[in-house]
């Protein structure tokens, strides 16, 4: 498992259980990837240093979903997002970069054998600290759902669950 988590100050940290136990890193790039490890990721970002987000026209992000492709572009998108005014741009943003490295079960084409069918990424998230707003978009229903977790209580002692809907949700217009 691995976590990334973020303070109101904007600073993060990544959690991961590997072999060695659990670890913990000081993240300045705020990105996370599932695999390989998160020390491993950021070696791999030092054949990307020369990259400038203002001159995509010259530079070829990493096409493939592979973990290590996803998490590079997700550090080289990330910082090419203009800061956001508000939480909602600042969720929207979010997302659009989630939405380029999620992985689609329907391109599967880099894994070797032995072959992962479904495996895809299940969900997205996001939270923002000072609202204790969280953000949820399934597989199934490209709709947010939004939680505030400020209004849970934390000191309980059974886990909170959500219900989420894999259906795709539309906002009717007419």
């Amino acid at each position: 498992m691995h976590w990334i988590l973020n303070d109101k100050s904007g600073k993060s940290i990544v959690i991961e259980q590997t072999k060695l136990g659990l670890q913990v890193y000081s993240d300045s790039i705020g990105t996370l990837a599932n695999d390989p490890i998160y020390c491993e990721q950021i070696h791999n970002l030092y054949d990307y240093m020369p990259y400038n987000p203002e001159i995509f026209e010259n530079s070829e992000l990493p096409g493939n979903f592979s973990s290590s492709c996803r998490f590079l572009r997700a550090a080289l998108l990330s910082k090419s997002i203009t800061k956001a005014s508000n939480e909602s741009e600042g969720i929207r943003d979010t997302f659009k970069v989630l939405e380029n490295i999620s992985s689609k079960d329907e391109v599967l084409l880099y894994h070797e054998a032995p072959y992962f069918p479904n495996c895809y990424t299940l969900y997205r998230t996001a939270m923002c600290a000072n609202s204790g707003n969280y953000y949820v978009m399934t597989y199934g229903n490209n709709q947010i759902d939004k939680f505030n977790l400020f209004h849970e209580n934390f000191n309980g002692k059974n886990p909170v669950e959500y219900d989420l809907s894999e259906t795709q949700a539309f906002h009717i217009r007419n």
